[in-house]
């Protein structure tokens, strides 16, 4: 889908970053539209024509930690991106703009993130009209809460291993947003009455008859006849659907507040967009299932901040300041199984007690074009 051709970008995008080489993407052919990404994004580059040829390129499916930079290289597959000793492993931000970016947001590799994310997906004359439209329908002037639903082929398919989620339980974080919001207008003497309102994104049509029947107090904003024929595949991975998809995209990042699943490409994409509305928007955004991260890094570290006594086997002790790894991303339960780096103690400890760590690398062309970077 969308959210996983524009984050395959992201990933080659770090890699020529790193190396200080020429990116050239090819999306035309690709499933949603025959013109490719450009059907509705910006080119990345106006400047750099593309080969018309890369017949002779050596296909890399390999390390990308390979130091051979010279050769014009076709990158099918990165087949090490997310190893925790890569160079250019996904969750490591700059290390010359790090001390900066750690001043003013709280998960720096996501701002870093939303910077390329929002440059590979900046939207053409013609998609910057449609939003236009949508965003004048909607009206973000009033608060609002985006609700993004992803289901379909996500539970039906075998690689994926989405659990179904009831509209319930997306409603409960946006009504607790809104009982917030308006303790927030009577501690101010504000007295407004607020009209609770949601931009819902899915591709399951019965959701919306799950909002009349459950949730008639609710406003709902959104794409109803889209999520009609999104429902089937064929009619998603379509130009229309293309546009339709960028749409939902952009109109949750511009919400107040997002519920989701971070499991979801699509959900993670809005997320990183909304980051270039506000200077940090971390917390403006609920998950049903993991925390935010890209796909498949197996390897993560965090500090814990909290000494912790295991009360069972199956339990391992800390001390403040020890270094834990965590195979893949924290989900919302309440223990997590890692590695203490101190006493390599493998074992379950509680997720509140541990913080993550901001990991930096060297990218030449950051040092080359920020040398004079102050903090």
């Amino acid at each position: 889908g969308l959210g996983c051709e524009v984050h395959n970008i992201f990933t080659k995008f770090l890699v020529a970053l790193g190396q200080e080489r020429t990116l050239f993407y090819y999306s035309k052919g690709m499933t949603y539209s025959m013109d490719g990404l450009e059907a509705g994004f910006l080119p990345l580059s106006e400047n750099c024509q593309k080969p018309r040829s890369t017949e002779k390129w050596k296909q890399l499916i390999a390390s990308i930690s390979d130091d051979e930079t010279s050769r014009n290289e076709s990158c099918v597959y990165i087949k090490d991106s997310y190893d925790y000793n890569s160079i250019y492993r996904p969750q490591a931000v700059p290390s010359n703009l790090l001390p900066v970016i750690e001043k003013f947001h709280s998960h720096p590799f996501l701002w870093f993130a939303s910077q390329v994310v929002w440059y590979i997906t900046r939207p053409n004359i013609m998609m910057k009209n449609r939003l236009t439209i949508m965003e004048e329908k909607v009206n973000f002037q009033l608060p609002i809460v985006g609700i993004h639903v992803r289901r379909s082929d996500k539970l039906s398919s075998e690689e994926e291993h989405t659990v179904f989620q009831p509209l319930s339980a997306y409603m409960k974080p946006v009504i607790d947003w809104y009982d917030r919001y308006e303790m927030r207008q009577m501690r101010d003497e504000i007295d407004v009455k607020v009209k609770r309102r949601i931009y819902l994104a899915m591709d399951d049509p019965t959701v919306w008859e799950e909002t009349k029947s459950n949730f008639p107090e609710f406003e709902f904003f959104g794409n109803k006849s889209f999520a009609v024929r999104s429902n089937k595949i064929k009619h998603r991975r379509s130009t229309e659907g293309f546009f339709e998809v960028i749409t939902d995209v952009n109109m949750l990042a511009k919400c107040n507040y997002i519920v989701g699943t971070l499991s979801s490409e699509l959900s993670r994409l809005a997320y990183e967009l909304m980051q270039t509305y506000h200077v940090d928007a971390t917390d403006k955004f609920y998950s049903l299932d993991i925390e935010y991260g890209i796909d498949d890094q197996y390897l993560m570290e965090y500090m814990s901040q909290f000494n912790h006594t295991h009360s069972s086997f199956a339990e391992m002790e800390l001390q403040v300041g020890d270094m834990v790894k965590v195979e893949g991303l924290m989900s919302d339960s309440q223990y997590v199984f890692g590695e203490n780096q101190r006493t390599n103690a493998t074992g379950l400890v509680p997720v509140f007690k541990l913080k993550r760590k901001n990991q930096a690398i060297v990218y030449p062309s950051f040092f080359n074009s920020f040398s004079d970077t102050t903090v």
